[in-house]
């Protein structure tokens, strides 16, 4: 197991059996708690070029569906229900249902005399 002095980082291989016992540092001779130093798991190195080629064909396939994308979706649209009407058309039907309403309105009046 590995450990090092925490007080002037001589390090140290010794048997498991010293964990968690207070040992005397042969260089600066203070006394410290044996820990077993952890190692960092030692990962493969990637180059950079390759970085670079992986960033290069993702940014250049974003820009491919993103081409795509609006080739094939440039036309359509939803519909918009008001702008889909010509303005004649709103106020014919507006006034048609407004006539309907005089109308009855008028006939419940008559209706109501009798």
């Amino acid at each position: 197991m590995k450990t090092e002095c925490p007080h002037c980082g001589q390090h140290y291989e010794v048997e498991g059996n010293f964990a968690g016992q207070n040992v005397e540092c042969s260089q600066c001779g203070k006394e410290f708690e044996v820990r077993a130093i952890l190692q960092p798991e030692i990962l493969p190195k990637t180059s950079s070029r390759a970085t670079k080629i992986k960033i290069s064909i993702g940014v250049f396939g974003v820009l491919v569906l993103a081409l795509i994308c609006l080739f094939f979706f440039r036309g359509s649209r939803l519909p918009d229900p008001i702008s889909d009407y010509k303005v004649t058309d709103l106020i014919q039907r507006d006034n048609e249902i407004g006539f309907i309403a005089q109308k009855k309105f008028k006939d419940k009046e008559s209706a109501e005399k009798d």
